[in-house]
């Protein structure tokens, strides 16, 4: 999946799992911070977001992909929603709720890979 969105993304950051607890949301916040080459560490989620939304309005960090995966509560996307392309990975589509007037849900169903004999198999990714 990411080497077929590398046609349109020029930088790709993936995933960012939010299977955490809401205090280690800054953390996630402050590791996005890094790799987006912010100078200072925000202090809080506010100011994260003010310095991300610098960050992804940079020429090089226009074409950003930014996935977050295992999203239980839309206040995490809000957290991310800082002028960047997001896709959102959920069980619970009523957390993208309240970005869908502006964005388009696609509902995808999982169906596991199988081996010859029948057995589950998990594809990683390297």
């Amino acid at each position: 999946m990411v080497a077929c969105l590398t046609r349109y993304f020029h930088k790709i950051i993936c995933p960012i799992v939010f299977q955490i607890e809401p205090d280690a949301l800054l953390t996630k916040m402050q590791q996005l911070c890094v790799r987006m080459n912010v100078d200072k560490q925000p202090s809080s989620c506010e100011i994260a977001m003010e310095y991300l939304r610098k960050a992804f309005n940079r020429p090089e960090h226009r074409q950003t992909l930014v996935i977050l995966d295992d999203v239980w509560s839309s206040d995490m996307i809000r957290y991310f929603d800082v002028g960047c392309r997001i896709i959102v990975i959920t069980k619970d589509l009523s957390v993208v709720d309240p970005f869908t007037r502006r964005n388009e849900p696609i509902e995808v169903s999982y169906y596991p890979l199988r081996n010859k004999s029948g057995k589950i198999v998990r594809h990683e990714n390297t």
